[in-house]
């Protein structure tokens, strides 16, 4: 109700607040020609975005883990300014299919961390990661797994060139991230984003 309404709007507005900062430590290293990943769960993606969409820049790529931003056309303006965004989501996180909703509102439902980024323009390249089968419905599984979903991601960015890959993962039930990177059990599927 309105208690967890308004502790969300702390924890957002300080994420907001922070972009600032990032911003202008991004805006350092792509002034010096240096490419930069951001990375950001949750609201720390919020904050990881919106610091890159300050500074926009072919330089900068984007992680984003379980992102509590709402997939809808105006957030996502300036997304194809950036490099490259991959996008890890569980169509089964209860806290953003629950709580982020309450939190958030209606004008930015659903959250990113829900499924495929549906509303980024024309022209910017992400990568879709479906993690549903190791996250499930455990928003805080990616905070604890972060250096697998870290390796995950990394090698879905330099297995896909174009913008609509869709990172596939197999045997998620038996296997670690780690195992699959290692066997070389990630790919990305060409998809159409239309």
């Amino acid at each position: 109700g309105p208690e967890l309404y308004r502790r969300w709007m702390i924890a957002r507005m300080a994420a907001s607040g922070s972009s600032d900062l990032l911003a202008a430590w991004i805006k350092r290293w792509v002034d010096n020609k240096r490419n930069v990943l951001v990375i950001g769960f949750s609201l720390g993606a919020l904050l990881a975005w919106e610091a890159a969409q300050k500074v926009g820049s072919k330089r900068i790529s984007l992680l984003l883990i379980s992102g509590a931003i709402g997939d809808i056309p105006s957030r996502w303006q300036g997304a194809d300014s950036i490099g490259r965004i991959v996008n890890v989501y569980s169509s089964s996180d209860m806290v953003l299919r629950r709580l982020y909703p309450i939190g958030a509102g209606n004008d930015e439902t659903p959250a990113a961390g829900l499924g495929r980024l549906s509303s980024l323009p024309d022209g910017s390249v992400v990568e879709n990661i479906d993690a549903t089968d190791w996250i499930g419905t455990d928003h805080l599984w990616g905070s604890r797994h972060l250096d697998q979903l870290l390796c995950l991601a990394i090698g879905c960015m330099h297995g896909g060139e174009d913008s609509g890959s869709e990172c596939v993962l197999h045997d998620s039930a038996t296997a670690t991230i780690d195992d699959e990177v290692r066997a070389r059990m990630l790919f990305c599927a060409r998809s159409d984003t239309a």
